[in-house]
């Protein structure tokens, strides 16, 4: 049995309000306010959690009584800075999990994990943490999927796939069984990925072909 916590949300945009609706479904956890980059100047809400200031604001809610956190932001750079940020403030980093959402047996997620409503993750696939599955993306069976990745919706990501930490696939892009994707590679919207992808590439097309190679420090 997992006890309930209060939660705060590192973020107050569009993915903060995704994120809110999957906790509220979930039903588990309670969040309690929302933290934006800049404390805003005027009152504001996500989905009626207020958003409290900026991030000076964390040590006077954990004072009363926040314990555990989530990153609610869709850039996996900017998540990921925020998801250590959580860590340094040594609170317990929650999933949230929509009840419409499928995890076979013998699935591992990490912490921070989002996993949206209509995503499958598939028999024996590792998910590591701070990730992003989005609404309708299919992991299949024993995929393993590095830290701060983002899958987009209705991305479809066959059997066997290595994702590399901080990677981005795209919405409604395909994945084919087998395939390892490098670290901080981005695979473009209803791109068909056949082949491996060296880390830092950017992928578009049918089949994927390397467009560039980013530069990521």
């Amino acid at each position: 049995m997992i006890n309930p916590e209060n939660v705060i949300l590192l973020g107050a945009g569009g993915q903060a309000r995704v994120v809110c609706d999957i906790f509220f479904q979930q039903a588990l956890h309670t969040v309690v306010a929302a933290i934006d980059v800049v404390k805003p100047p005027e009152p504001r809400f996500v989905l009626g959690i207020p958003v409290v200031g900026d991030h000076s604001s964390i040590p006077a809610l954990i004072e009363k009584g926040v314990t555990a956190g989530f990153v609610a932001i869709g850039d996996n750079k900017i998540r990921k800075m925020r998801f250590l940020e959580l860590l340094d403030f040594k609170l317990n980093i929650v999933n949230a999990i929509h009840p419409f959402s499928f995890s076979s047996n013998n699935v591992a997620l990490g912490c921070g994990v989002m996993v949206g409503p209509g995503a499958i993750v598939g028999w024996g696939s590792r998910v590591g943490n701070n990730v992003i599955l989005n609404s309708g993306a299919v992991i299949e069976h024993e995929c393993e999927i590095g830290h701060h990745v983002h899958v987009g919706p209705r991305a479809v990501v066959a059997g066997t796939v290595r994702i590399g930490d901080g990677s981005f696939i795209g919405i409604g892009a395909v994945v084919r069984e087998g395939v390892t994707i490098g670290e901080n590679a981005v695979v473009g919207a209803g791109s068909v990925v056949l082949e491996d992808v060296p880390a830092n590439a950017l992928v578009a097309g049918s089949p994927g072909r390397v467009r560039k190679m980013r530069c990521v420090s």
